[in-house]
């Protein structure tokens, strides 16, 4: 590739393809298949104005990254478990515990190790059931 054709590309975007099927673009004069969710570099001026809709921008790297803390900073901390400073006799003490998935929690027998509840908690949830464990 010359210097000049890589000149003439210094306007190229990151482009995802949408939505699904396949488009046709003929980028840099030669025609590519695009398919669903894939990512290309391309002129705006090579994005027929009729397919537009077909496409968007591919966010940056920063971008990416930048959502992603966001994300994680938006999931809730574990529930403080309600922890009574003597255990009492043989009354079994439970845990709660962060399941793989953020923002959802599992109820653990500490003395066997055995999940308590059937299905992932949100921590209200779990606070409720946990409540419900130690009492009843």
């Amino acid at each position: 590739m010359s210097k000049e054709k890589k000149n003439d590309r210094s306007g190229e975007i990151k482009w995802v393809k949408k939505g699904g099927g396949t488009a046709y673009l003929e980028i840099d004069g030669e025609v590519k298949q695009i398919n669903k969710g894939q990512v290309f570099k391309a002129l705006p001026s090579e994005i027929p104005e009729g397919q537009r809709d077909l496409f968007d921008e591919a966010p940056s790297h920063a971008a990416v990254k930048e959502a992603k803390a966001e994300a994680k900073a938006k999931t809730p901390a574990a529930p403080e478990p309600d922890k009574d400073p003597e255990p009492k006799g043989d009354q079994p003490e439970f845990d709660i515990v962060p399941d793989g998935t953020p923002g959802w929690y599992n109820i653990i027998n500490k003395a066997s190790g055995k999940q308590m509840n059937e299905k992932k908690l949100r921590p209200e949830e779990a606070q409720a059931k946990l409540k419900e464990l130690v009492e009843g």
